[in-house]
């Protein structure tokens, strides 16, 4: 994938933040749960409100998981910014 189609799929933004890193992050969190939802919870702790529960947690971890990167290697993001960590960084129009 070209860097220039990179940053057209980027383009189309939510609060800021780039939909296509946000979409992302949710298909690595749901198929890293759904992995863990077959082999790792007992059939007896399935239900509904806990895979939403956990899908939720770990959608959060995602995203922590995500910052963390960013500040490590010093990309300044819309997130960073909405939690003061930078200053709200250019955004490509």
């Amino acid at each position: 994938m070209s860097e220039d189609a990179l940053k057209e799929y980027r383009r189309l933004r939510f609060l800021g933040m780039s939909v296509f890193d946000l979409v992302l992050t949710l298909i690595g969190t749901h198929i890293i749960h759904t992995v863990s939802w077959m082999y790792l919870v007992s059939e007896k702790n399935k239900t509904i409100m806990i895979y939403i529960f956990s899908f939720m947690v770990l959608f959060i971890i995602m995203i922590t998981i995500g910052i963390v990167m960013h500040m490590i290697f010093g990309v300044k993001t819309v997130m960073l910014a909405y939690l003061g960590l930078n200053a709200m960084p250019e955004i490509p129009r």
